[in-house]
C-alpha cells in the first residue's frame, strides 16, 4: 500500500500533543495491540538540504486515534497473516502465564522484580541474579522461567547484578 492509500489518524505522544499520521499496519504482541503509524518530519539530504519525510513507528493501539468517517477495514479487518495486502498481524494464542515455582536460591537462580504501571506506562519486569542487592523479595525462578520471563515483553535484565551473563542461551 502506497502512502496516498494509507488512511489517516491521530496520534498521542507522550507529552500530549497530537500528530497528524498515516496508519501503515496493525500488530497483536502479548501486551497489547500495536499500530504502526507514519508520522511527518523532516529529513536531512546528500545535499545538505531537508526534504519531508515520513517516521515510521509502531505505537500502542490507546495512543492511536481512529478519525470518524474514516475506512480503516484495509488494514484492521484483514486476515490474521502478515501480507502486503494484510496488514494486521495477530499471535498465536498464548498460553496462560505459569506460575512460578520457587527455584532454590544458589548460583543458579534468578529473581523477578515486577514494577507497576505508572503515569501511563505499562509495568514491566526486572530480572535480577537472586542475590542482587536491587532485587525485591520477588520470586526466585530457576534457569527456564527466568529464560521465559526474560522472553517476554516488557522484560529487562538488571545490568548491575550482570543477570545477562548469567543467561547465556538468550544473550
Amino acid at each position: 500500500m502506497n502512502t496516498a492509500q494509507l488512511p489517516p489518524v491521530l496520534v498521542v505522544l507522550p507529552d500530549g500533543q497530537e500528530l497528524n499520521g498515516l496508519l501503515h499496519a496493525r500488530l497483536q504482541t502479548q501486551r497489547a495491540w500495536m499500530y504502526q503509524v507514519g508520522l511527518p518530519t523532516w529529513q536531512a539530504t546528500t545535499d545538505q538540504w531537508v526534504e519531508p519525510a515520513q517516521y515510521v513507528v509502531w505505537v500502542p493501539a490507546d495512543y492511536v486515534r481512529l478519525l470518524e468517517g474514516i475506512v480503516y477495514d484495509d488494514i484492521l479487518a484483514q486476515g490474521l497473516a502478515p501480507a502486503v495486502d494484510a496488514p494486521t498481524q495477530g499471535l498465536e494464542p498464548v498460553p496462560a502465564a505459569t506460575p512460578v515455582v520457587e527455584a532454590v536460591e544458589g548460583a543458579g537462580a534468578w529473581r523477578i522484580e515486577r514494577l507497576p504501571r505508572e503515569r501511563g506506562r505499562p509495568g514491566w519486569n526486572v530480572v535480577h541474579v537472586h542475590d542482587c542487592e536491587d532485587a525485591d523479595d520477588g520470586d526466585i525462578l530457576d534457569l527456564d522461567q527466568a529464560l521465559s520471563v526474560v522472553r517476554q515483553p516488557g522484560t529487562r535484565v538488571c545490568t548491575k547484578c550482570g543477570a545477562a551473563e548469567t543467561l547465556p542461551p538468550l544473550m
